[in-house]
């Protein structure tokens, strides 16, 4: 923005408000007693007016936002992205058909209304509004003022140590065993599924830096890219599991084939219908009824902030941290 002063002594600057739907480029000119007054005028209209900014119909912008993003986010991040588009065209046309700078409160908010009347879970529609916010965002307009669904507090149960101890014993000498003494250790499935032997180095340290997952054509694929940039770290193994990895590797599995498995184990044997997951709300539980401190959690388990862990987990610690002489009953 060039600056120029008067031979009154003010300030005046033209300045470009952007392009009309038409592709018109227009410009206004804006003239103050002083720089920063001009500078502050500029951004007050810019931000208070929007009929100039890039406009598109939001089906559009949609998939522009997803096509972006295709080379940087995971594969199941984009299949959640394009399941929330495929939803909106069936369903929410009329919203798809609007333009991003026509948007208003009440039109996301009929969208939000009406999948709460059709059943969508509170995580589903916020994961919704979410997107929808960032692609406004990205063509430069505010995100609508919502009201949403109260957040749930979650309370999965998770096994006891008991329960765990048993799990254990009975999966000695199982295709489980080793990769239920990982997901134990805080792994996800995915990075269970894609460790390999030249992952771990000679103490027994594993690399996790990569995770089996879907690619969009269906087909499980490893992928380089860890799901955030905290899942990218180190984890110390029991020496006898790192042996038995180097020995006869970890598992041929894939993500849902080991989640089968557990879930037929626990039938077999009639344990509660715990998910596989839930050896990683253990592993949180037992650390912090441990007392390692929560950083050391973060960083062992792959968490990026401690608000997701303890959302997640809270539950799980206040319910398990019955005492040192409890949890040091259990011999990972």
């Amino acid at each position: 923005m060039k600056i120029t002063k008067t031979k009154t002594g003010k300030y005046t600057a033209v300045v470009s408000i952007g392009k009309d739907q038409t592709g018109k480029q227009h410009t206004k000119r804006f003239t103050a007693d002083s720089r920063q007054e001009l500078k502050d005028a500029v951004t007050e209209y810019k931000s208070a007016h929007k009929v100039y900014k890039e406009s598109r119909v939001f089906s559009d912008a949609l998939q522009r936002y997803i096509d972006a993003r295709r080379p940087h986010r995971s594969p199941s991040t984009i299949r959640g992205y394009v399941s929330i588009q495929e939803t909106l065209k069936a369903q929410h046309g009329a919203f798809c058909a609007l333009s991003t700078g026509d948007i208003q409160d009440k039109d996301l908010q009929k969208v939000v209304d009406s999948m709460r009347l059709t059943g969508k879970s509170e995580k589903t529609i916020r994961n919704v509004v979410g997107l929808i916010g960032a692609v406004l965002t990205e063509d430069g307009f505010q995100r609508p003022r919502l009201i949403l669904p109260a957040r749930k507090v979650q309370d999965n149960p998770i096994p006891s140590i008991g329960e765990i101890r048993m799990i254990l014993c009975l999966a000695h000498g199982t295709r489980l065993e080793i990769p239920l003494q990982l997901s134990l250790l805080g792994m996800r499935r995915g990075e269970v599924c894609a460790l390999e032997p030249s992952d771990i180095d000679a103490d027994g340290v594993a690399h996790i830096h990569k995770s089996t997952v879907l690619s969009d054509d269906r087909q499980w694929i490893t992928n380089d890219v860890p799901k955030t940039s905290a899942s990218n770290r180190f984890v110390q193994l029991p020496q006898w599991v790192a042996d038995q990895i180097r020995a006869h590797g970890i598992t041929d599995m894939t993500p849902n084939m080991y989640s089968d498995a557990f879930r037929r184990f626990l039938i077999r044997y009639k344990f509660p219908p715990y998910r596989l997951h839930d050896c990683r709300h253990f592993f949180a539980s037992y650390c912090h009824a441990q007392g390692v401190s929560e950083a050391d959690i973060l960083a062992a388990g792959g968490w990026r902030t401690g608000s997701i862990m303890r959302k997640v987990y809270r539950h799980a610690m206040s319910k398990n941290a019955a005492g040192s002489a409890i949890t040091a009953a259990l011999n990972l």
